[in-house]
């Protein structure tokens, strides 16, 4: 019987230990200074919570779309994201459309965006948003 508490707790504690280390992985590129942040609010809706950061070769951003208060109810838009260089040189331009998820968060909405791409010091991920449907013309 002891033997089998063993066991149990051996397999226990290496599955712990796997898990530490899938998410020893990810780097935080605002906290170690490589990328700065740039939000663009629009009239009825506030950019929060950007997180920018390294998975392998894997950049994610992540953030939520707030309304403000005064806004009443919101639609659905999109947010534009604008990777530069630590010279301003645009690197990456990405549209994401996000959820309207309203109902069940009446506060926020979420978004992410994963992209082949590894920064250097100095870079900077601007976030846009509109409201509704992306047009040509719409930049950052």
């Amino acid at each position: 019987m002891r033997n089998i508490k063993i066991i149990i707790l051996t397999i226990f504690s290496l599955t712990i230990a796997s898990f530490g280390g899938c998410a020893s992985n990810r780097i935080n590129l605002v906290d170690n200074g490589t990328v700065t942040i740039e939000r663009v609010n629009s009239k009825k809706m506030l950019i929060s919570k950007v997180s920018v950061y390294q998975e392998g070769e894997t950049l994610v951003i992540k953030g939520k779309v707030r309304r403000r208060f005064s806004s009443g109810i919101a639609a659905g838009g999109h947010v534009d994201i604008a990777v530069f260089d630590q010279e301003e040189k645009p690197i990456k331009n990405i549209t994401k459309h996000y959820a309207s998820r309203w109902v069940k968060h009446p506060h926020a909405s979420s978004f992410t965006v994963r992209l082949p791409l590894i920064l250097s010091q100095g870079s900077v991920v601007r976030v846009a948003h509109h409201s509704g449907a992306h047009h040509e013309n719409q930049g950052i």
